[in-house]
């Protein structure tokens, strides 16, 4: 990403996908892409299998439809 940013006239997305393992480190990348001019976009899936599924996240609000980092 941060090589296409040098070529590319508008900044690359960092389309954050929140799954279990990374749902607490949400405001980390986020500062992470700032530091490196990156646009940061938080996707919430919905694609979560049975309420055993591993991977889904344990928030409510981590979880269907598509949030902007402002909402971070």
């Amino acid at each position: 990403m941060l090589e296409g940013k040098k070529i590319l006239k508008n900044a690359p997305a960092w389309q954050y996908i929140v799954f279990k393992y990374n749902e607490n480190n949400q405001r980390q990348a986020k500062r992470m892409a700032e530091k490196h001019g990156l646009n940061f976009v938080i996707m919430k899936s919905s694609r979560w299998l049975p309420k055993g599924d591993p991977y889904m996240p344990s928030s409510e609000k981590n979880r269907l439809g598509t949030v902007y980092a402002e909402d971070v």
